[in-house]
């Protein structure tokens, strides 16, 4: 029970972080194209969705405020650290807004720096799914981690094919990396359909078959064939803007579903967890207690050192063990649901060790690790499992 009041708590704040991500997602977009067209296209795009950013960022703040101000929570030293990262990205947020203004920082290192910040904000969701230690809850915050992640994987692209709209043209490698995104994406909601109920499940499906996800791949497919950057001509990104921000707000509508879904799992939870302790108190309470008889002591008198009846003994038991079942059903569900957050911590510390032994990139690693997995044809979780593995076993330390 109070893991669930304090998982009530913490979702108030992943439904700010989602709103949070959502608007830095399109500020990354629009600073991008800003950016990588030396100022010439999306200035006044540009600062509307800076001022979205910041009355989302002043909702964060007051749902984090609510957060601390409801007490210690158990097993958070994990979420505390995620959300100490995020508020040190979010310190960096204005210098890197003012750099943009006047172009005095690369368009890659811009939106590297958003990315960075939105990754962040998605690890205190994925923590939050990770620290549940109530199934139905688990399953339905593992739904709503996943399917938030593919987004941002969404957000990414845009910004990338505006990237290449704005500057003209691929400079080597862009082609891999959209590719990479859009696989990423394939996976993210792969997960996210194991694990979601079937309303939020159904819409995902009618999106897919919808004009937002046909418009964003004709062009996706002309941008990577180069006909929207022939020449080497910076050109309009507003079309592929335009398209790419109507498939993520379509998401974001499922996205809202998600966290709406987990809010009433984790209320439903908690109601059935109190109407349980009321039963078995009630239980308890109607048994009767035999009273030991003291020498010259009215039988109808308490006495201290009262003992349980066998009725009451047998009664004590059979709830032991019908809790113990309880628990045993609930740990074997989370167990399960928790499974779909291994293959993310496999990819992100191996991605983590290519980078410090190799001085790689997050997208040179990502892309290595898939076109070992693509030759050895192995799942990239298990690609990733053996690298860490040689790590561990090469470790100067055993």
């Amino acid at each position: 029970m109070t893991a669930l009041q304090q998982l009530l708590r913490m979702t108030r704040l992943v439904v700010a972080i989602s709103a949070l991500v959502h608007a830095l997602q399109r500020e990354r977009g629009a600073t991008t194209i800003y950016t990588g067209s030396a100022g010439q296209q999306f200035r006044r795009q540009r600062s509307i969705l800076m001022q979205g950013t910041d009355e989302e960022l002043a909702r964060f703040e007051a749902a984090l405020a609510e957060l601390e101000a409801g007490g210690p929570m158990v097993a958070s030293s994990r979420v505390l650290s995620h959300i100490a990262f995020v508020l040190h990205h979010l310190a960096e947020l204005p210098a890197v807004r003012e750099r943009s203004a006047v172009l005095e920082i690369e368009v890659q290192r811009a939106s590297q720096f958003y990315s960075e910040l939105i990754h962040s904000l998605l690890a205190v969701v994925f923590e939050a799914a990770e620290t549940a230690t109530d199934p139905a809850v688990a399953r339905a915050l593992v739904a709503l981690s996943y399917f938030m992640q593919g987004k941002e994987l969404a957000g990414q692209e845009r910004a990338l094919g505006g990237i290449l709209l704005a500057t003209g043209g691929h400079r080597g490698g862009e082609g891999e990396q959209m590719s990479i995104l859009r696989e990423g994406q394939d996976r993210c909601f792969d997960i996210f359909a194991d694990t979601a109920d079937s309303a939020p499940l159904a819409a995902w499906q009618r999106l897919l078959a919808g004009p937002e996800f046909r418009e964003v791949e004709q062009l996706r497919q002309e941008l990577l064939k180069g006909a929207l950057v022939a020449g080497g001509t910076p050109q309009s990104c507003e079309p592929w803007f335009a398209a790419g921000t109507r498939r993520i707000d379509a998401m974001k509508a499922i996205e809202d579903a998600l966290e709406l879904r987990v809010k009433q799992v984790s209320e439903f939870r908690l109601a059935v967890a109190r109407e349980q302790l009321v039963l078995d108190q009630r239980q308890l309470a109607e048994q009767p207690v035999a009273q030991p008889m003291v020498s010259g002591a009215s039988p109808r008198q308490p006495q201290s050192g009262a003992q349980l009846t066998p009725v009451l003994s047998r009664t004590v038991l059979e709830l032991l063990s019908s809790q113990n079942q309880r628990l045993q059903r609930m740990q074997e569900d989370l167990e399960r649901a928790r499974a779909a957050l291994e293959e993310r911590k496999l990819l992100d510390r191996a991605k983590v060790l290519l980078i410090k032994q190799h001085r790689m990139t997050e997208a040179q690693a990502h892309a290595l690790l898939r076109r070992t997995a693509m030759n050895q044809n192995r799942r990239l979780e298990d690609v990733a499992r053996a690298l860490l593995d040689s790590q561990f076993a090469n470790s100067p330390a055993l």
